[in-house]
């Protein structure tokens, strides 16, 4: 049996099962499949077809494997690019390891949804964009010196995907084409659009 009838086998038995999601975003109003919500049913049925899941990290890229334990030398890769690591000042060995931990879970969850495109949900940056294409009339906007923090590791691999899907070359996708993709997601708040303007500035700067 090929590595690929095994993997359609694990994906016609994901379809069939129900697994519950246990990600909620409040803004949006929906629920979303957490890392760990997949892994372990991913695992299991891979192993009962003689597959394998390996996760690993070289350099600027992510890469996942689907391996058959019967001839090692065949595999399915699946790639993302790691998002550049930025951390604020106060206490940033333990901001590091904080960013990079929940950039790893997220790569790990991005991974295996494209690599079992069968468990498919909308994440926050999805129904962002979703919104902004399918609205007529933007939300007011208010200004206020409101202080937040985004996921902007996250924001920048999902503005890759956006880019690469659209034709762009990975290549030529500079810091400029990544701050205005993510400009245009949706309309941002005030404290939003300050957080990611301040953000790319940092990069420009550095």
């Amino acid at each position: 049996m090929s590595i690929h009838e095994k993997l359609a086998k694990v994906h016609i038995t994901l379809m069939g099962m129900k697994i519950p999601k246990t990600g909620y975003n409040g803004h949006k109003k929906f629920r979303y499949y957490e890392l760990e919500d997949i892994m372990p049913h991913i695992i299991r049925e891979c192993y009962n077809q003689g597959l394998t899941v390996e996760f690993t990290y070289c350099e600027d890229v992510a890469i996942l494997k689907i391996v058959d334990w019967e001839n090692p030398k065949e595999y399915i890769p699946y790639r993302v690019r790691i998002p550049d690591i930025v951390t604020p000042d106060k206490n940033p060995n333990n901001a590091i390891i904080q960013t990079l931990g929940a950039n790893i879970s997220y790569l790990q969850r991005y991974l295996l949804k494209l690599a079992f495109p069968c468990l498919t949900d909308k994440d926050v940056i999805d129904n962002a964009v979703e919104d902004n294409t399918n609205s007529t009339k933007a939300e007011p906007v208010k200004d206020n010196n409101e202080v937040i923090e985004l996921p902007m590791g996250k924001l920048i691999v999902q503005a890759r995907d956006l880019l690469v899907k659209k034709g762009v070359n990975e290549s030529e996708i500079d810091t400029k084409a990544l701050k205005q993709t993510i400009l245009r997601m949706r309309t941002w708040k005030v404290a939003e659009r300050r957080c990611i303007l301040n953000y790319f500035k940092e990069q420009e700067a550095s």
